[in-house]
């Protein structure tokens, strides 16, 4: 089995002896998947994941794989994985990702050991219309991340779940899953996560929720929310870099994310799409991604 690299890294000799290749334009496909500047929009987000389309089916036939050999291995921005999952699927491509554990030596290295490939899951949904993404100024947006909002987020309306170690248990992933765990995950946290929106008296209206993890776990989680009626979001941040004069006349650089805004998970684009038209009129356009 050939699987095309479709991430920025170059594949590790575990993973080359499970099949995975490089790219002959791997500098392009890197250019892709880089995000900088200000919250990409659905546009850009889509565009860049039909360009990596593209780009995969070139190395398909560079490398004469046929249509039913065509596999990727992704990687990248969290909020990017669902679109291009979504992408590759319309065009018959398989997406997998790589599962690895971090191992920790005598020597206090840390290194992370390649378990296996997972494949993305292939679930199939009842996508409801959610609420819209121009609108989460109105609403509350739910911590559903392993990690405490910091209070930069807080002031952009994420709250705080109630029970924290139920949410961390389903994200935190320490044996390579099969599809139905990553199910099942997904539907429990959602479940949790309306329940927690009900009792908090958050209109169904104004129901959002911030996600991150495992990127091979986030399109199903997308899907499990949007069965609920809840819209998922990322935080998009960016890296900003201060040097500090230290009294020694050394300067020390510190670096810290500053949250520009959300972006819209994109994940299940084709019954998103069906859901809103049988919720909209005809003529009402939709803004997908908060500045």
């Amino acid at each position: 089995m050939k699987i095309l690299n479709l991430t920025q890294h170059i594949s590790t000799p575990d993973q080359q002896q499970e099949g995975v290749f490089e790219p002959a334009f791997k500098d392009d496909i890197k250019d892709t998947l880089t995000f900088s500047g200000k919250t990409p929009t659905e546009q850009d987000i889509n565009e860049r994941a039909i360009s990596l389309t593209f780009q995969a089916k070139q190395a398909f036939m560079q490398n004469n794989l046929t249509n039913d050999e065509q596999t990727v291995m992704l990687g990248g921005a969290p909020y990017f994985m669902g679109a291009l999952e979504d992408r590759l699927k319309k065009e018959g491509i398989e997406s997998c990702y790589a599962f690895s554990k971090q191992e920790i030596k005598e020597d206090g290295t840390r290194v992370f050991r390649h378990l296996g490939m997972l494949k993305a899951p292939n679930s199939e949904r009842d996508i409801k219309a959610c609420p819209e993404i121009d609108n989460i100024g109105n609403g509350k947006v739910l911590n559903l991340t392993q990690f405490v909002a910091s209070s930069e987020l807080q002031e952009h309306g994420v709250v705080e779940p109630s029970d924290r170690d139920s949410i961390k248990t389903r994200l935190n992933f320490n044996d390579l899953p099969n599809e139905q765990d990553l199910i099942d995950r997904a539907t429990e946290l959602a479940n949790i996560a309306f329940q927690d929106m009900s009792e908090k008296g958050i209109n169904e209206d104004e129901r959002y929720a911030m996600i991150g993890g495992a990127p091979f776990f986030l399109s199903e989680l997308e899907g499990a929310l949007r069965e609920q009626g809840i819209t998922p979001v990322y935080s998009y941040s960016e890296r900003d870099v201060q040097e500090i004069n230290m009294p020694d006349g050394s300067v020390e650089k510190k670096a810290t994310f500053v949250h520009k805004g959300f972006v819209e998970g994109q994940a299940y684009s084709t019954e998103r799409e069906i859901a809103l038209e049988n919720n909209l009129a005809p003529n009402e356009q939709s803004l997908r991604i908060s500045q």
